[in-house]
């Protein structure tokens, strides 16, 4: 078991800061249906690959019917004036008919055309293809509506099954691209890391904090420049080709170059092995030495961001005091087993 002392130096080179990856404002997707109505057919399970017009579900809608059988309806009302119109036309050659009668077919001709545009508008608003003629022995006006992918991606979530009511205001499947997403890191306002667009950095999975692997590279896209309630600043990252493996929702860690940022600070800070902070019941924690014994004590501190194998201790801890480096995870398994007896 290897302890060090905790003492006040000057920072790295670079400092690991935590982020998420996340979709682009292109990247994701909700489908919906533009009709209330009932889900009919599930097309695409969790963890499909789809395309972008790729039919993922269909439902039924009584509201689309009811648009079809209006379409239909407009359809020969339109048909009929139009004929009339011609019929009006003919006899206007033949001297066979008065002026006001062909004004009259005319303008019946032009509301039946804005009736039937305006049955057409109201079906494709609510997801519905325009139906062929039915004919006289048809029953019922189709009420099938396909629910199509918005985008490529991959199928995330599904919130619905089959016969579940469905409305306009509920999203039925979650749709994420693979190839549309970013790093939002979240960098500590005490940082105060010349975060600005362009600059190159590295990316890893939290996972591989211990190790440093699985690291790929990225550039800073934009610094939002604002502090959120965490007290963090923002950072759009885009990710380059050799982080494909990063799925939108991992967390990770952003190596964010510290540069001469820290000269007001005097360049020191409060600095241990980041693998002597070990979580405790959700709080970081350092064994600290206590007396000559060999006992150790766990002490809750606030970690603050991980600059290259250190973090950096804002409270909890004094400069001098001697920390566990090698060995916290063994004796926080000790703790709980202590606390279980």
């Amino acid at each position: 078991m290897r302890l060090v002392t905790a003492e006040l130096r000057a920072p790295r080179a670079e400092a690991w800061v935590p982020g998420e990856i996340v979709p682009t404002e292109q990247g994701e997707a909700d489908v919906t249906a533009l009709a209330p109505g009932r889900v009919a057919t599930l097309d695409a399970a969790v963890g499909d690959l789809v395309r972008r017009g790729q039919v993922v579900a269909t439902i039924d809608s009584p509201d689309v019917g009811r648009a079809s059988a209006d379409v239909l309806r407009a359809k020969s009302r339109a048909l009929l004036a139009e004929r009339a119109l011609a019929r009006q036309i003919e006899l206007e050659s033949q001297e066979a008919t008065s002026k006001a009668a062909v004004d009259q077919a005319r303008a019946d001709d032009a509301a039946a055309r804005a009736d039937l545009l305006a049955a057409r508008t109201l079906l494709a608003s609510l997801g519905g293809s325009e139906p062929t003629d039915l004919g006289a022995r048809a029953t019922v006006a189709p009420t099938r509506v396909a629910l199509r992918s918005p985008i490529d991606g991959v199928v995330t979530r599904r919130m619905i099954s089959l016969g579940a009511p469905v409305s306009p205001d509920k999203a039925l499947l979650h749709v994420v691209a693979r190839d549309s997403r970013v790093a939002m890191a979240k960098v500590p306002e005490t940082l105060q890391a010349p975060a600005t667009a362009g600059t190159r950095v590295r990316v890893r999975p939290r996972s591989a904090s211990i190790d440093h692997g699985g690291e790929c590279g990225a550039t800073i896209l934009s610094n939002l420049g604002v502090v959120d309630e965490a007290r963090n600043i923002p950072v759009r990252v885009g990710l380059d080709d050799a982080c494909a493996a990063l799925p939108a929702g991992r967390f990770v860690e952003v190596a964010m170059p510290l540069g001469g940022a820290r000269a007001d600070a005097g360049a020191t800070l409060l600095l241990v092995p980041e693998a002597s902070v070990t979580d405790v019941r959700g709080s970081p924690t350092v064994f600290v030495a206590d007396g000559a014994d060999g006992a150790f004590a766990p002490r809750v501190v606030r970690a603050g961001a991980v600059m290259g194998s250190d973090v950096v201790i804002e409270s909890g801890l004094s400069t001098g005091e001697r920390v566990v480096a090698d060995g916290a995870v063994l004796l926080k398994g000790e703790l709980l087993k202590a606390e279980l007896q």
